[in-house]
Parts: C-alpha cells; structure tokens; sequence
C-alpha cells in the first residue's frame, strides 16, 4: 500500500466504464467541481497480480491535489487469472473512454497524461503505444520505477539480483505470470517517434533500474524529450514504503511537477 496523506478532494467517485462484459472499474479524484479539460490516467503497480484501487488510493489523492488535474485510477484485471492481454486492453479501455467524454467533469479530447509505478508503468506504455497507432497523442509520460522487460537480463537484475524489496527471481515470476509476448518489452526498441515527452524516475538499488535506463535512452534517440532520474540509495516501491515524510515529499513533488 502507498502509504502517507490523503488530502481532502472536491469528489472521489468509483464507477464502469464500457459495456457488457467489457466494462472496467475506475476511481476518479477531482481536485475541484470544475470541468476538467485535463486528466491523468493512473495504473497502479503490483507485479500485474496484484494492487488494486485502494493500494494506491492516497498517491492518488495527493497527485489530484497538487497537479490541479482529475486523476482516473484503473482498477485492471490482474494476472494469472487474467494474464496479458487483458490488463492492457482494460487500460486503453478506459483511456478511449476518458477521451470521448464518457467520464462528467473530465471534457471529451481532453489532455491526457499517463502514469504508472512498477508494472503500472508497463500498462500506460502499452496503452501510450496503442493511442499514437490511433493518431491520438497523449501529453505527457510519467513513469515510477517501472518494469518494462520480461527478458530480466539487464546488469541491474545482477547487481540487485536479492533486492531489497523486490528480486530479480520475483519480478521474473511475475512476468511468467501475466505471460505477454516476447517482443513486447518496452526497454527494447519497440516505440514511435510520436512518443509524448516523458519524464522516467527509478530507484538506484532496484533489478529495474537499468531497464528504465535504457527506456528513456532509447526515447530520445528517437528524438523525444525524456529525462531519466535515478533516486539515490532507494529501493523499488519506495513510495510504498514508510520513508521519512520529507523524502516523500521531494520525490512526490518532483513527480507531480512534471505531471503539471
């Protein structure tokens, strides 16, 4: 669970979005009862097994109250039950949703960002991906220690091979659990030059360290703009753990800057 504040908001409404056996459970925060013109499209890590709406309930409080913007988390079918797949088409679900007006208060067209932590962050990628194939250009990428190669073979899966927190073994079985295809790493090459700006943040002492690395490397030989930030001495899921609030406070502000 993401631990820290839970600011008050002007509304934090749950509701279904889609149709039929298609529909998929997201939880609006609304800083304030204006229309927004604005959102962000947040998935929670986890692994892809599990996490849920309320693991990440007051990053998402407090990422609504400070970037001004109504923030839509989305509560995705999660792996082995549910392997690949099914989160991913839940998330691009939800952002076409949010995108025509299907959400009161959030404005159809309207600027959308996207951010995940961990395998939230591979979820926003893949759906990022599928919204440029549409012609559609989200506007900014945010992304929070984010998992993004099922091969596991980068230098950091050696170097913090036991963790702590997360190991490389773990994060292997979670990739084995949500079995997506071999080539859909986001660490390997496989992006449009159409790629919105993105701003990548990874913890120093994490298997996933290099991956990020690399990620945003290979965003701007494309000629994106995507800036790579390594936070020192900390561990994946930081945030998720009970870290002296002023560490907190810098790495959620930085977060949430680049989210304005």
């Amino acid at each position: 669970m993401v631990v820290g504040p839970s600011p008050h908001l002007a509304s934090v409404e749950d509701l279904r979005l889609g149709s039929g056996a298609d529909r998929v459970t997201v939880r609006i925060y609304r800083p304030d009862a204006r229309p927004s013109d604005a959102a962000i499209l947040f998935c929670h890590g986890g692994g892809f097994v599990w996490g849920s709406l309320d693991t990440h309930d007051g990053l998402c409080r407090r990422m609504a109250k400070a970037t001004g913007k109504a923030v839509v988390s989305v509560d995705y079918r999660l792996s082995p039950e549910a392997p690949y797949p099914a989160a991913e088409d839940d998330v691009v679900l939800v952002a076409r949703s949010v995108l025509g007006g299907s959400v009161d208060g959030i404005a159809r067209g309207c600027s959308i960002s996207f951010c995940g932590d961990s395998a939230g962050g591979y979820l926003v990628c893949h759906a990022v991906a599928g919204l440029t194939r549409l012609g559609i250009e989200p506007a900014r990428l945010v992304l929070i220690y984010p998992a993004l190669d099922p091969r596991c073979g980068t230098e950091s899966h050696t170097r913090n091979a036991d963790g702590p927190v997360l190991t490389s073994a773990a994060m292997k079985w979670f990739w084995s659990a949500h079995r997506p295809p071999s080539d859909t790493g986001w660490a390997t090459g496989r992006h449009s030059h159409r790629h919105p700006s993105a701003f990548v943040l990874a913890a120093e002492c994490d298997p996933l360290h290099d991956e990020a690395e690399a990620f945003a490397a290979q965003l701007r030989e494309t000629g994106v703009d995507a800036e790579f930030v390594t936070a020192p001495g900390l561990v994946h899921g930081f945030l998720s753990l009970d870290i002296p609030s002023s560490l907190r406070d810098e790495w959620e502000g930085r977060i949430f800057a680049e989210l304005r």
